[in-house]
């Protein structure tokens, strides 16, 4: 699954290349103009490497408007295979300034440890959660922690597959205060809350357990 984000709704396309670039071996549509869209990529060979590009389109004319840079990638491995992967979590940031805590995120050491990880052979990274420090009642806030974290894990997660896990610290709320002066917060509902912008930005495995429900 390859997937963007662009600041509004536009088609695009994943074009297929060779391992070393020389040859096209397909392409890949969006299914409809969209500002998250997920393409998934069919045929590939257990193991395999290949080379992929996405270009987005203008909406109004089909004329291509950007056209990303080329990316490596290892195709998943053979079934009962064996294989290496990351696991990191709590990559919130440190106490101190600059990269530590750079917009909620500890930009110092999360992409040194993913590069580590990638260097080393891992087909793929699981993050656990607690991405950014998170805690916030401002959805822009939350925005630009959760897109800081995207874009200092770019370099790994253009090549390798990460899946990033929901923590206590992706926390988007409403605060209040009562007639005594105490303070208190509650989690957000619908699209503009933790899961939601959690959601629009990242893409994850579809065949989880269903969730709970209050009636068990």
């Amino acid at each position: 699954l390859v997937s963007w984000n662009t600041d509004a709704p536009a088609p695009g396309v994943v074009e297929l290349w060779t391992g070393d670039a020389a040859r096209k071996l397909g392409e890949f549509k969006t299914s409809a103009p969209a500002d998250h869209p997920v393409v998934k990529i069919d045929g590939l060979k257990p193991g395999g490497r290949y080379t992929y590009r996405v270009l987005v389109s203008d909406p109004a004319d089909g004329r291509v408007v950007n056209t990303g840079r080329l990316y490596p990638f290892k195709a998943a491995p053979a079934p009962a295979g064996s294989f290496k992967f990351v696991y990191m979590s709590d990559g919130r940031p440190a106490s101190g300034g600059g990269f530590v805590n750079f917009n909620g995120v500890n930009a110092a050491v999360t992409p040194r440890l993913l590069g580590d990880g990638y260097r080393r052979g891992g087909e793929f990274a699981l993050f656990g959660g607690d991405l950014t420090g998170g805690y916030t009642s401002s959805a822009d806030n939350f925005r630009m922690m959760l897109d800081t974290w995207k874009h200092v894990t770019d370099p790994v997660a253009h090549e390798m597959p990460i899946y990033e896990g929901f923590g206590n610290h992706e926390s988007l709320h409403n605060v209040y205060v009562d007639a005594q002066g105490n303070r208190y917060s509650t989690d957000r509902l619908g699209e503009v809350s933790s899961e939601g912008e959690f959601a629009a930005r990242f893409v994850n495995p579809g065949n989880a357990p269903e969730p709970e429900t209050r009636d068990g």
